[in-house]
């Protein structure tokens, strides 16, 4: 379920890949969740409307971990864990931040 409901919204977005050390990981579970969530994979893609999009997953089954959060890099952050465990991360970056996303 969560890779039909995750390859809608890429297919609308742009995507990222970010590789972290355990460390960077610690830190930007702090900033966008207030403690340290993810696991060694999590699906991170860029939106329009990180609040829709938020919403949209979590009435598609995804549990929220931490709704849609101001991060110190401006961008708005959910974090949401898909029926099949795998954490998703629906993002709205600053304004012309990601091309075709916003």
């Amino acid at each position: 379920m969560a890779f039909f409901v995750a390859r809608s919204f890429l297919a609308r977005s742009s995507g990222q890949i970010h590789i972290v050390d355990r460390r960077q990981a610690e830190y930007i579970d702090r900033v966008e969740v207030g403690r340290r969530v993810a696991g060694h994979i999590r699906l991170a893609f860029a939106v329009v409307d990180a609040t829709g999009a938020t919403t949209r997953l979590a009435t598609a089954g995804a549990e929220v971990i931490a709704e849609p959060t101001r991060t110190p890099w401006n961008s708005l952050n959910a974090r949401l864990t898909a029926p099949d465990g795998l954490q998703t991360h629906p993002l709205r970056g600053a304004p012309g931040a990601f091309r075709g996303g916003g």
